[in-house]
């Protein structure tokens, strides 16, 4: 009979916590009304995957990190599929200069000079003499060269960096003032001695005329050569010379956009050595930090940081801040300085402080911040106009794990395509489109709110509940 009291009070404490907790739940969805701004989000096309890069007022505008603080929603205020991913490398393509190339011409074999026999890849009586350093000093033997249609040229590379970042390579010819139809075909090596094809064949022109000029005497190359390239060009002329080598990479760099921001500091009245505190106004994902003097001078400090403004300090790093005063002309100098930025690792703190650990009595150092902005992708779908809310108010405890369960880029595999550009566009009018208007703001230590009171209730019951089993065990054991 005890036992099955047990039960029945078990079972309606569960269903009264339940009916107590469901609507809580409801309540607590990610709504626009978790947001202290939004902002509308220009898009191009309907139903397609859009990026955009964060602004610097969105990162002003965040309270907790750019993956807690931010959703995108359609007009009907339901969230989209999105995700918030670091930025992507930028890539530049650069030519670089041109360098010449030395090169010397190769007679043809003095045991048989007919061009039918003229197949191999060198002339086996060629003598070349070379440095310490591989390169070729002189090139001597061999036969006359009268009548041949094709010439033999060696290409010396052996004084030429190899650019491991080179993404093509380009052989330049310097050719005769004279109409041109030839073929190039070239052989590479490392000892003059074993060759391997380079290049098959690769067409080379130049046509003249009264009113055009064609001209080909680039060679693209398949990588960078070896040591040494042979070239043979073939379907000349027999006069033909020529009259110099160039070799050029085009190098692709890859590199990250960042931005800077410098933020002024408010010294901190009665705390001993000088202490100037500063506030950066919302959530910025920071590389690094730096403090810069106003005036020339050297000292140590040590720098905090903290996410709220009643949140403990911690110590975030020491450094030495130094500026001096250079002479730039007799009547003219100028201060510069010398303190290199420190990496903080991506922390997204808003509140920073350095201490001097020793007298100061100057303006307070400038805190330049540098920061790589993420990006926003989103599938736009449910209707426009789109809106990125962001600043979140975080009046439910859940809010933030659900911000981070519904950033999802599972939705950018399905098509192949590639994103289109989005851009991050003027606040939204609340009069204009009520579903998209954010709330009031953040409220660090809120009060019981309505449904609030649900909590307390359901802990109060689990509590009477866990007091009256605990009676009834005591009961049936004292029985038995």
């Amino acid at each position: 009979m005890i036992l099955f009291k047990m039960k029945s009070v078990t079972a309606l404490f569960m269903f009264l916590v339940f009916l107590l907790t469901a609507p809580v739940s409801a309540e607590a969805a990610v709504r626009p009304g978790n947001f202290i701004h939004s902002h509308e989000i220009q898009i191009i096309l309907e139903g397609a995957i859009h990026n955009f890069t964060l602004p610097r007022f969105v990162y002003e505008g965040l309270i907790q990190s750019q993956r807690l603080d931010l959703a995108v929603f359609n007009s009907n205020a339901e969230i989209v599929p999105f995700t918030v991913r670091e930025a992507a490398p930028v890539y530049q393509v650069i030519e670089l200069p041109e360098v010449l190339v030395p090169f010397y011409e190769l007679p043809p074999d003095s045991r048989d000079g007919r061009p039918e026999n003229f197949t191999g890849i060198g002339p086996v009586d060629i003598y070349v003499q070379t440095g310490a350093g591989g390169q070729v000093i002189s090139v001597t033997g061999g036969g006359r060269r009268e009548g041949l249609r094709e010439r033999r040229y060696l290409l010396d590379f052996s004084s030429i960096a190899e650019n491991s970042a080179a993404v093509s390579h380009e052989l330049r010819l310097v050719l005769p003032d004279v109409r041109i139809s030839a073929r190039v075909s070239a052989f590479e090596s490392l000892n003059l001695r074993d060759w391997r094809p380079l290049l098959t064949d690769a067409p080379l022109i130049q046509l003249q005329g009264e009113d055009s000029r064609l001209v080909s005497d680039r060679v693209e190359l398949p990588r960078a050569p070896q040591r040494y390239v042979l070239l043979r060009i073939m379907d000349v002329d027999p006069s033909f010379e020529l009259n110099g080598a160039g070799y050029s990479v085009t190098v692709q760099s890859r590199y990250f956009m960042e931005e800077n921001a410098d933020i002024g500091g408010t010294a901190v009245p009665n705390s001993g050595n000088p202490v100037f505190e500063y506030d950066l106004l919302g959530a910025f994902p920071i590389l690094s930090v730096n403090f810069l003097l106003q005036e020339p001078g050297f000292h140590w400090v040590s720098f905090f940081s903290r996410p709220t403004v009643n949140a403990e300090w911690q110590a975030r790093g020491r450094m030495s801040l130094s500026k001096i005063t250079s002479q730039v002309t007799l009547n003219e100098s100028e201060s510069v300085t010398l303190n290199e930025p420190t990496t903080v690792n991506l922390r997204e703190d808003r509140f920073w402080r350095v201490e001097f650990e020793g007298a100061f009595s100057g303006a307070p150092p400038v805190m330049r911040i540098s920061w790589r902005p993420a990006e926003v992708y989103f599938l736009a779908q449910g209707g426009g106009p789109y809106a990125l809310l962001f600043g979140s108010s975080q009046r439910e405890a859940n809010i933030t794990l659900q911000l981070l369960a519904l950033q999802n880029d599972s939705f950018m595999r399905i098509t192949d395509t590639p994103a289109s550009f989005a851009e991050v566009g003027p606040p939204i009018d609340p009069a204009e489109n009520p579903s998209l208007a954010p709330g009031d703001g953040f409220i660090a230590e809120a009060p019981i709110e309505e449904n609030e009171w649900q909590r307390y209730l359901v802990w109060g019951l689990l509590a009477m509940g866990g007091l009256m089993l605990s009676v009834m065990a005591f009961k049936l054991l004292k029985k038995n």
